[in-house]
């Protein structure tokens, strides 16, 4: 990805590819600080706000579970003393499945830990809203993670601007391994040499042929007859 920018008559730049973040010859540290400032406050943002869930549980030592929370709880006793789902449905067999099975198996390891003693007691309660403190902050930062992989804008940035006088181009680049030059009969002589300059340095020097293919495809494309281009110069940064 390249901002490019031209001047005056119709040369363009119709493509520059822009050096990985490995090759870019400036700002890696910054870039690199930069994303550690980013990381670090993500970091602490997630810290926090586990501690002040744990926080409210060491504040609610009583916490009474209702609704969706005993019916999760009565299964994991249930299954933490190896009788599987509990009967909490309303047919005669009370046998259900309306909850899914995850979360009430995940919550009986939780029990198993504490052995016998917490399937009687209210210590239960606290260990699993300590795991469910514990069990959010990770899958947030497991989304966060994935998020950053999904919908990253970081990519590769790079500019060329370039000027012409007569057969002779100069271009200024920044972050970019190589571009290509769209050359218009109107306003190159491909009977002359064609020199281009990168940065101060020379890139390229020579004849460079028309090619009707680069005509008929650029004119497909654009289907503008004032912009018409007889060849394409690839040009790499020296």
């Amino acid at each position: 990805m390249a901002e490019v920018r031209t001047t005056g008559d119709p040369t363009r730049v119709v493509t520059a590819e822009a050096l990985t973040p490995a090759g870019a010859p400036r700002g890696r540290g910054r870039r690199r600080a930069s994303r550690g400032r980013r990381a670090a406050a993500i970091a602490g943002v997630l810290v926090l706000a586990l501690v002040l869930r744990l926080g409210y549980v060491a504040v609610t030592p009583g916490y009474a579970i209702v609704d969706d929370a005993r019916d999760y709880d009565h299964h994991a006793v249930s299954i933490a003393a190896g009788d599987g789902y509990a009967l909490l449905g309303p047919g005669p067999t009370r046998e259900t499945a309306f909850r899914p099975p995850g979360y009430p198996y995940f919550l009986a390891g939780v029990y198993t830990l504490g052995g016998r003693d917490w399937l009687r007691s209210h210590d239960r309660v606290v260990a699993g809203r300590i795991a469910n403190a514990l069990v959010g902050t990770a899958i947030v930062a497991l989304l966060g993670l994935l998020s950053m992989q999904l919908f990253s804008r970081r990519r590769p940035f790079g500019r060329v601007d370039v000027t012409r006088k007569g057969n002779t181009f100069d271009a200024k680049t920044r972050g970019v391994a190589r571009f290509t030059l769209l050359l218009s009969p109107d306003v190159i002589d491909f009977d002359q040499p064609v020199q281009v300059n990168v940065n101060g340095k020379p890139a390229y020097s020579g004849r460079v042929k028309r090619d009707i293919g680069t005509l008929l495809r650029w004119a497909a494309r654009d289907n503008d007859r004032a912009m018409l281009y007889a060849a394409e110069l690839k040009v790499d940064v020296p």
